[in-house]
C-alpha cells in the first residue's frame, strides 16, 4: 500500500464514522439493548440488530457522548432532543412489518436522524429513506419577540 492511499482520521473525528460490518459493540450499547429486550420493548431481532448497528452515540452532541446509552432523551440543539432509546425501539417495533427491503420510508420530525438511519439499516441498501424536520432559528425567534 502506498502512502497516498492512506487516510489519517484523528481520534476526535473517528467517533463519527459509521463503518459497515462493524463487529465491535460498545458494552454500554449492548447493556441498553438487552435492557430494552428484557423489558419487552424490543421483541424483533431485526430491530435489535438495527439499533446495535446504528450506534446512538453517533447521534448525540459531544456534551452527551459520554452518556449516550441512558434511556432518556438528550438535547441535540435547536431546542430539540433525540428521543429516549425506548421510544426508538417502540417506533421500530410498530413499523417493522412496513419496512420492506428496497422500499421507501419517510421520517417526519426526524430530529437527529437516528430512526431514519435505523429504517435504512433494516430496509437495506436499495431502499430510499427520506427525513424532514423543522428547525426553529433562534435568531428568528428573538427578532419576533423583539418586534412585539
Amino acid at each position: 500500500m502506498e502512502m497516498e492511499e492512506l487516510i489519517y482520521i484523528p481520534n476526535e473525528l473517528s467517533k463519527y464514522l459509521l463503518v459497515e460490518g462493524r463487529q465491535l459493540i460498545d458494552p454500554g450499547l449492548k447493556t441498553l439493548l438487552n435492557s430494552l429486550r428484557d423489558r419487552g420493548l424490543i421483541t424483533n431481532d431485526k430491530v435489535y440488530e438495527a439499533m446495535q448497528k446504528v450506534d446512538r452515540k453517533n447521534f448525540v452532541t459531544d456534551e452527551m457522548y459520554h452518556n449516550a446509552y441512558s434511556d432518556m432523551p438528550k438535547p441535540i440543539g435547536w431546542n430539540t432532543t433525540i428521543s429516549a432509546p425506548h421510544m426508538h425501539a417502540m417506533t421500530l417495533e410498530k413499523l417493522i412489518t412496513k419496512l420492506k427491503p428496497g422500499g421507501k420510508a419517510l421520517d417526519i420530525g426526524a430530529g437527529s436522524g437516528y430512526v431514519a438511519a435505523c429504517f435504512a439499516e433494516i430496509m437495506g441498501k436499495d431502499s430510499k429513506v427520506y427525513m424532514i424536520d423543522h428547525i426553529r432559528d433562534i435568531t428568528d425567534f428573538a427578532i419576533k419577540n423583539i418586534s412585539k
